[in-house]
């Protein structure tokens, strides 16, 4: 009965941890850095995708549904490169 126990109690603080990590809920004494703050580090890595792709991502123009070319998002792409489809 106590090894149930004491596995029960380490089940529900790691599922308490995870949980905290996926909603950025984070222990005040973890380092800035530090590898368990998930939610922090896909963050940063989805804007240094939205960076680069930004930029570059582009080739194409989108059209409305009227057949106009989508201003806003030909106004993100870089240097006005988006070619009509």
């Amino acid at each position: 009965m106590e090894q149930r126990q004491f596995l029960t109690r380490l089940a529900v603080r790691h599922q308490r941890n995870v949980t905290d990590s996926v909603t950025g809920n984070y222990d005040t004494s973890w380092d800035s850095d530090d590898t368990r703050k998930l939610r922090m580090h896909l963050q940063a890595i989805n804007e240094a995708f939205s960076r680069r792709v930004i930029p570059s991502g582009l080739t194409r123009a989108f059209h409305l549904v009227d057949g106009e070319v989508d201003q806003i998002i030909r106004a993100i792409s870089s240097k006005g490169r988006a070619n009509s489809i």
